[in-house]
């Protein structure tokens, strides 16, 4: 068979395309990045949740968080979550831990 006229063989490693391996890789980084983007909303989310405790006293509300992020509402809502998800873990974990002794 004349590679040449018909192209490469399937199967072999000319048969792969660039695109192929450059999609798989953007396929990686579109993950790594969506990951970045929550990472910076909840510390976005941590931040606005300190400041409203402490002009309010009490914690931010998912329709506050909504419009100070400018995000949906799903995405607000599961922020919060995260938040009292992680502030609960911290109250608790602090009980875990023996006394400091000086």
């Amino acid at each position: 068979m004349d590679v040449g006229a018909s192209g490469p063989e399937r199967g072999t490693p000319e048969d792969s395309s660039p695109t192929t391996k450059v999609g798989e890789g953007e396929g990686v980084q579109r993950r790594l990045d969506k990951k970045a983007r929550e990472q910076d909303l909840l510390h976005r989310a941590r931040a606005e949740d300190v400041l409203h405790w402490q002009h309010q006293q009490r914690p931010i509300s998912a329709d506050t968080l909504r419009k100070r992020l400018h995000v949906g509402a799903p995405t607000a809502r599961r922020l919060v979550a995260q938040l009292r998800s992680d502030t609960h873990t911290q109250i608790e974990g602090a009980g875990d831990r023996p006394p400091d002794v000086d």
